[in-house]
Protein backbone atom coordinates (compact mmCIF):
# COMPACT_ATOMS: atom_id res chain seq x y z
CA UNK A 1 0.00 0.00 0.00
CA UNK A 2 1.52 3.39 -1.11
CA UNK A 3 0.24 6.93 -0.34
CA UNK A 4 -0.64 8.86 -4.06
CA UNK A 5 -1.47 12.52 -4.17
CA UNK A 6 -4.34 12.60 -6.71
CA UNK A 7 -4.50 16.93 -6.68
CA UNK A 8 -8.23 17.53 -5.36
CA UNK A 9 -8.50 14.99 -2.07
CA UNK A 10 -4.54 15.28 -1.22
CA UNK A 11 -3.39 12.60 -0.14
CA UNK A 12 -4.99 9.24 0.08
CA UNK A 13 -4.00 5.41 0.36
CA UNK A 14 -4.32 3.20 -2.46
CA UNK A 15 -2.84 -0.04 -3.12
CA UNK A 16 -0.68 0.17 -6.34
CA UNK A 17 2.78 -0.78 -7.08
CA UNK A 18 4.42 2.65 -5.36
CA UNK A 19 4.86 6.21 -5.81
CA UNK A 20 8.32 7.98 -6.73
CA UNK A 21 8.22 11.85 -7.14
CA UNK A 22 10.06 14.92 -6.81
CA UNK A 23 8.43 16.86 -3.63
CA UNK A 24 8.02 19.40 -6.06
CA UNK A 25 5.60 18.07 -7.96
CA UNK A 26 2.71 18.45 -5.62
CA UNK A 27 0.36 20.87 -6.49
CA UNK A 28 0.70 24.13 -5.18
CA UNK A 29 -1.70 27.00 -5.59
CA UNK A 30 -0.40 28.84 -8.86
CA UNK A 31 -0.64 25.23 -11.07
CA UNK A 32 3.09 24.92 -10.25
CA UNK A 33 4.69 22.29 -7.71
CA UNK A 34 4.90 23.26 -3.64
CA UNK A 35 5.85 21.68 -0.67
CA UNK A 36 2.21 23.05 0.29
CA UNK A 37 0.32 21.64 3.36
CA UNK A 38 0.13 18.25 1.52
CA UNK A 39 3.53 17.95 1.74
CA UNK A 40 3.96 19.00 5.17
CA UNK A 41 2.61 15.35 5.88
CA UNK A 42 6.55 13.77 5.41
CA UNK A 43 7.52 16.74 8.02
CA UNK A 44 4.69 15.35 10.38
CA UNK A 45 5.10 11.64 9.52
CA UNK A 46 8.55 11.97 10.69
CA UNK A 47 7.76 13.95 14.08
CA UNK A 48 4.99 10.95 14.95
CA UNK A 49 7.88 8.70 14.12
CA UNK A 50 9.88 9.98 17.00
CA UNK A 51 13.13 8.79 15.59
CA UNK A 52 14.03 8.27 12.16
CA UNK A 53 17.43 7.95 10.74
CA UNK A 54 20.02 9.81 8.75
CA UNK A 55 21.86 7.97 6.21
CA UNK A 56 25.71 9.56 5.23
CA UNK A 57 28.66 7.92 3.59
CA UNK A 58 31.25 7.52 5.88
CA UNK A 59 33.66 7.00 2.66
CA UNK A 60 32.98 4.36 1.03
CA UNK A 61 30.19 2.85 3.15
CA UNK A 62 27.09 4.06 4.84
CA UNK A 63 26.49 5.33 7.77
CA UNK A 64 23.19 5.97 9.54
CA UNK A 65 22.33 7.26 12.82
CA UNK A 66 18.58 7.88 14.98
CA UNK A 67 17.88 11.38 15.20
CA UNK A 68 14.82 12.84 16.73
CA UNK A 69 14.59 16.89 15.85
CA UNK A 70 13.23 17.88 12.40
CA UNK A 71 10.99 20.82 11.84
CA UNK A 72 9.92 22.31 8.11
CA UNK A 73 9.92 26.10 6.98
CA UNK A 74 8.85 27.95 4.56
CA UNK A 75 8.72 24.74 2.75
CA UNK A 76 12.47 23.45 3.74
CA UNK A 77 13.17 20.39 5.81
CA UNK A 78 15.89 20.95 8.32
CA UNK A 79 17.35 18.05 10.98
CA UNK A 80 20.07 19.70 13.54
CA UNK A 81 23.45 18.27 14.88
CA UNK A 82 26.62 18.87 16.38
CA UNK A 83 29.87 19.83 14.27
CA UNK A 84 31.93 17.58 16.72
CA UNK A 85 29.85 14.36 15.08
CA UNK A 86 30.68 12.36 12.26
CA UNK A 87 27.65 12.95 11.18
CA UNK A 88 28.74 16.62 10.57
CA UNK A 89 31.72 15.87 9.04
CA UNK A 90 30.16 13.15 6.73
CA UNK A 91 27.58 15.84 5.32
CA UNK A 92 30.57 18.38 4.58
CA UNK A 93 32.25 16.09 2.75
CA UNK A 94 29.40 14.64 0.50
CA UNK A 95 26.10 15.78 1.18
CA UNK A 96 24.26 13.59 -0.56
CA UNK A 97 22.02 12.20 2.09
CA UNK A 98 18.70 10.30 3.20
CA UNK A 99 16.43 10.11 5.65
CA UNK A 100 14.37 6.76 6.62
CA UNK A 101 11.85 6.32 9.06
CA UNK A 102 9.03 3.67 10.09
CA UNK A 103 5.87 4.98 12.35
CA UNK A 104 6.28 2.59 15.39
CA UNK A 105 3.49 -0.17 15.90
CA UNK A 106 2.80 -0.44 11.85
CA UNK A 107 4.91 -0.52 8.14
CA UNK A 108 4.48 2.73 7.42
CA UNK A 109 7.40 3.78 6.51
CA UNK A 110 9.22 6.80 4.53
CA UNK A 111 12.20 7.36 2.68
CA UNK A 112 13.65 10.96 1.37
CA UNK A 113 16.56 11.25 -0.60
CA UNK A 114 18.35 14.72 -0.49
CA UNK A 115 21.05 16.98 -0.31
CA UNK A 116 22.35 18.73 2.91
CA UNK A 117 23.67 22.12 3.31
CA UNK A 118 24.52 23.72 6.06
CA UNK A 119 22.20 26.38 7.50
CA UNK A 120 23.64 29.82 8.74
CA UNK A 121 20.39 32.11 9.42
CA UNK A 122 20.07 32.49 13.44
CA UNK A 123 16.31 32.77 12.81
CA UNK A 124 16.16 29.38 11.60
CA UNK A 125 18.62 27.66 14.55
CA UNK A 126 16.73 29.66 16.68
CA UNK A 127 13.14 28.19 15.65
CA UNK A 128 15.28 24.74 15.72
CA UNK A 129 15.43 25.00 18.89
CA UNK A 130 11.98 26.26 19.77
CA UNK A 131 10.35 23.78 17.89
CA UNK A 132 12.69 20.47 18.81
CA UNK A 133 13.10 21.29 22.72
CA UNK A 134 14.95 18.37 23.23
CA UNK A 135 17.87 20.05 21.08
CA UNK A 136 17.67 22.71 23.91
CA UNK A 137 19.53 19.65 26.07
CA UNK A 138 22.33 20.15 24.24
CA UNK A 139 22.54 23.84 23.02
CA UNK A 140 21.23 25.98 24.90
CA UNK A 141 20.68 28.92 21.99
CA UNK A 142 21.29 29.58 18.76
CA UNK A 143 24.74 31.03 19.61
CA UNK A 144 26.04 28.03 21.43
CA UNK A 145 29.34 26.04 20.24
CA UNK A 146 28.94 23.31 18.18
CA UNK A 147 25.13 23.75 17.40
CA UNK A 148 24.49 23.15 13.56
CA UNK A 149 21.36 23.07 11.32
CA UNK A 150 21.28 21.71 7.94
CA UNK A 151 19.04 22.77 5.26
CA UNK A 152 17.50 19.33 3.15
CA UNK A 153 16.87 19.70 -0.54
CA UNK A 154 14.83 16.96 -1.11
CA UNK A 155 15.40 14.95 -4.35
CA UNK A 156 13.03 12.32 -4.41
CA UNK A 157 10.41 10.95 -1.68
CA UNK A 158 8.99 7.48 -1.04
CA UNK A 159 7.07 6.37 1.34
CA UNK A 160 4.07 3.32 2.23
Amino acid sequence: IFWTFNGIGGLKMERKSGVLMHISSLFGDYSTGSFGEEAKYFVDFLKECGVFYVLTLNGDFPAGRPFGAVMEHEGDLYISTGDMKDVYKQLKVNPNMQIIAQKPGNRSWLRIDGVASECLDMSIKEKMLEECPSVKRHFPDATAMHYVVFKIRILECKWS
